[in-house]
């Protein structure tokens, strides 16, 4: 039973990191693009950091989740929480407009661009 469990999460893990591992140089670009000059580095460095805290999450999640819950309950709690970046992610896409160099030049929308500049 365990092994089905274990390949269960290894399989959601592998599917929610395909998600969010498209997502990791997406944030960056969106950041790079929208910052102004002199913000530009720390905020491309805190889309980073905050990664890296995902990352240190997710681990204590999962380590307190093997240790103090019983396997068939850690894994779905893991899975769970794990969950919680990529749906927040999926729905703050949907609100974010288009980048204006993307709707400059690939989409050739001038008072769209325009528009999210502020100009």
């Amino acid at each position: 039973m365990h092994f089905c469990l274990t390949y269960g999460l290894i399989i959601f893990r592998f599917i929610l990191g395909i998600g969010i591992g498209g997502d990791y140089p997406i944030s960056a670009t969106i950041m790079s693009e929208y910052a102004n000059v002199k913000d530009r580095g720390k905020l491309i460095a805190l889309v980073f950091s905050n990664q890296a805290l995902g990352s240190i999450a997710a681990a204590v999640v999962g380590i307190f989740s093997a240790l103090f819950l019983p396997p068939d309950l850690a894994w779905r709690v893991i899975a769970g929480v794990g969950a919680i970046p990529a749906a927040t992610v999926i729905y703050l896409r949907r609100k974010v407009p288009e980048t204006p160099r993307y709707s400059l030049l690939v989409e050739g929308k001038v008072e769209e661009g325009c528009k999210v500049l502020g100009s």
